[in-house]
């Protein structure tokens, strides 16, 4: 008997985990420092689908179907990736809006705050939204005050000093 079958054996043997379809921890990580962080709970559950690994080792499987969820719009992208698929329309897909970074920067704060359940975390998160509806209203009031028309006046002026520099 190998280490394999003496593992497997000890453990229920090779039929009782051919049976399994997913393994699924409960899991509990704290201490004191996370809710100073405003974080709970940061890893509780974990479930690992055994027949999606299973089949993304499997030759002849896409190994990266297994990593994308199912009725998204880049699943039957991935799903039929080939010879044929249209790179570019992949790459157009990877490209990320230019404000990406912000917005994940303020989703990661909303659920850290909604996780935390502490009073700390909430209002942290709603004196950074308060900082980014003033910016917001700064710009605004700027755009508003604009006046047209001192500016073309202005514009005209230097374009004449200018030339009468150059005259000079």
């Amino acid at each position: 008997m190998n280490l394999l079958d003496e593992v497997l054996a000890s453990y229920g043997g090779a039929n009782r985990w051919q049976q399994i379809n997913a393994i699924k921890i409960h899991q509990m990580v704290g201490g004191a420092l996370w809710p100073l962080k405003g974080v709970d709970s940061v890893i509780n559950d974990s479930t690992v689908d055994i027949a999606a690994e299973v089949a993304s080792l499997s030759p002849g499987s896409n190994p990266l179907l297994s990593k994308f969820t199912r009725g998204t719009r880049v699943y039957p992208l991935i799903e039929t990736l080939g010879s044929t698929t249209d790179l570019a329309e992949l790459d157009a897909m990877a490209t990320l809006p230019e404000d990406a970074e912000a917005d994940r920067e303020r989703l990661e704060s909303e659920v850290a705050a909604l996780r935390s359940n502490s009073f700390d975390a909430l209002v942290a998160n709603a004196q950074e939204t308060e900082r980014h509806l003033t910016r917001l209203h700064s710009v605004l009031t700027s755009v508003t005050s604009f006046d047209e028309d001192a500016y073309e006046a202005a514009s005209a002026g230097l374009e004449r000093a200018e030339r009468r520099r150059a005259e000079a």
